[in-house]
């Protein structure tokens, strides 16, 4: 997913190109709904007593994975880079969030100019350098969302369902996009968690 609406610089005539903000180039979703073998008519349990039957037959249960790329990471304003922008990669795990999910020796103020310096103020300088690489990203995503439920039936015309959801249901942890402040001790450090912690729901629903 490409864009072009965004200017380098104020005064440019052409708006650059790039990557959209929320380009997701690689995306697989897997769902499916399964029958759980047990109770009348099932592998399992096809002789069992009514009461029986009523508890633990006829329960299903149906799944959504889904695996994609992470989102581009935007960089600030003032960002200046000494070194090739193509070869710039995050290693966004748990061993590096708190160290640095991407080398920071290439930006100011580390190492390229002196930051108290006045005479050099990013501001007032010709951008080229992109607002968006594309193979600069957050983590990708990894999520699993799970549902168990049975119905019922009080009546003829009468039912309920009970469900039970387990959203993020193996609580994977998604790391959020790491500090893009060049003028932050926690520059290129991951500080936020993008998903929630798993979510358990009992719900019921009676049909008539």
């Amino acid at each position: 997913l490409l864009a072009s609406d965004i200017l380098l610089n104020p005064r440019d005539t052409q708006y650059t190109r790039s990557v959209s903000p929320t380009d997701v180039p690689q995306r697989f979703v897997f769902s499916g709904i399964w029958h759980l073998p047990f109770g009348h008519g099932m592998r399992f349990g096809t002789n069992w007593h009514e009461p029986l039957q009523a508890v633990l037959g006829g329960w299903q249960g149906q799944w959504i994975y889904t695996v994609s790329s992470g989102l581009p990471i935007v960089f600030q304003n003032d960002t200046f880079y000494n070194g090739n922008p193509d070869t710039i990669r995050t290693n966004i795990t748990g061993s590096t969030v708190s160290t640095g999910t991407f080398p920071i020796s290439g930006f100011y103020p580390n190492g390229v100019v002196n930051p108290e310096n006045s005479a050099i103020e990013l501001s007032a300088h010709y951008r080229t350098f992109p607002y968006i690489l594309p193979n600069f990203r957050e983590e990708g995503v990894s999520n699993a969302d799970i549902e168990v439920m049975k119905r019922f039936n009080l009546t003829e015309s009468k039912n309920l369902e009970v469900r039970v959801d387990f959203e993020n249901a193996f609580n994977h942890l998604l790391f959020g996009a790491p500090n893009m402040d060049p003028t932050s001790g926690s520059f290129s450090q991951v500080t936020s968690q993008e998903n929630f912690p798993r979510n358990i729901q009992l719900g019921m629903w009676l049909n008539f």
